[in-house]
């Protein structure tokens, strides 16, 4: 019971406990109107999330993909020095993922001027065309990926994009985390396993003094629907996930949102009662001197110990 929270239905966090119907199968529409909405219920609400302190306005990566509308059935590879910034200014997407062991879709010296030219949707890695899907349903034209908009045999270019992949994260509009794919091959969209992700209701009386319906969840079930899938493992994924403003993450189980104002997810629509999301550690760099978070109750104690666990770990891909 030490590492389960409860929580009976008529608290303080009544909202945060009405829960919607959940399937095991939902169509990729269903769940990307879900992200959508999440999206822009932020960007209407949330003016802490439009401008980060590490963004510049109108900033552009070295180069883009521009995926056209939804249907097109090819992208092109855009060199904003040579092509201009997107007019009128366009947003773009930026993507988390494992690469795998032996990725296929990179840019070369060799292909970057047929990529320029334009190259078939239909020829890169499953996860990569539904990367571009979710552009065309969230009205976004233009995206980037590591593998895509870096030369990968040209040292003097990823020490130039090293440089800036600071900027990269912190002016996209989203990041989509792959988080239990393994490389590209695979898909974003899971069969979910319910019993993993809802909570329990049963009956106690451990507050009360006759038994009272309650919910019961672990304490670290964020961390565990998040942290627990091959992406989260690499520490290079520490800084997308933080310097991003918001993050929508597709888990073994569920969908999951963070931004640097609201945590959400597809099982708590409305947040987990009482979970700190480590990406409002955001808000925390832009307090005065004179503010004490700890002693606010707004500082996690361990984050420090997660921020440690996660640089000692293997940061290359």
């Amino acid at each position: 019971m030490l590492n389960n929270i409860c929580y009976y239905l008529d608290t303080e966090f009544q909202e945060q406990l009405t829960f919607p119907t959940i399937q095991r199968n939902v169509q990729s529409d269903v769940l990307l109107a879900i992200g959508r909405r999440w999206l822009s219920q932020c960007q209407s609400s949330h003016p802490q999330c439009k401008q980060s302190p590490s963004s510049k306005y109108n900033w552009y990566p070295t180069r883009l993909l521009d995926v056209g509308e939804e249907g097109s059935t090819s992208w092109k590879l855009r060199v904003v020095s040579e092509d201009g910034n997107p007019s009128p200014p366009a947003a773009y997407l930026t993507l988390s993922y494992r690469w795998g062991h032996k990725p296929n879709a990179i840019l070369l010296s060799s292909n970057i001027a047929s990529f320029r030219r334009g190259s078939p949707v239909s020829c890169l890695p499953m996860l990569f065309r539904e990367f571009i899907s979710i552009a065309w349903h969230f009205s976004i034209r233009y995206i980037w990926i590591d593998a895509l908009c870096i030369i990968q045999d040209s040292e003097e270019d990823w020490d130039t994009e090293a440089a800036t992949m600071h900027l990269v994260y912190s002016n996209s509009t989203c990041n989509i985390a792959a988080s239990d794919s393994a490389n590209p091959e695979e898909s974003l969209f899971r069969t979910k396993d319910l019993g993993l992700i809802l909570p329990g209701l049963i009956e106690s009386s451990l507050f009360s003094t006759e038994p009272r319906p309650c919910y019961i969840f672990d304490k670290s079930y964020w961390d565990r629907q998040i942290c627990n899938g091959p992406l989260h493992n690499r520490g290079w994924v520490f800084q997308e996930r933080f310097l991003a403003p918001r993050v929508l993450y597709f888990g073994k189980n569920q969908l999951l949102w963070e931004c640097r104002i609201q945590h959400r997810c597809e099982v708590f629509p409305n947040g987990i009662p009482i979970h700190w999301s480590d990406k409002a550690m955001d808000a925390l760099l832009e307090t005065s001197p004179a503010d004490d978070p700890i002693k606010s109750g707004r500082f996690p104690m361990d984050m420090l110990d997660r921020i440690e666990s996660i640089f000692e770990r293997d940061h290359s891909k």
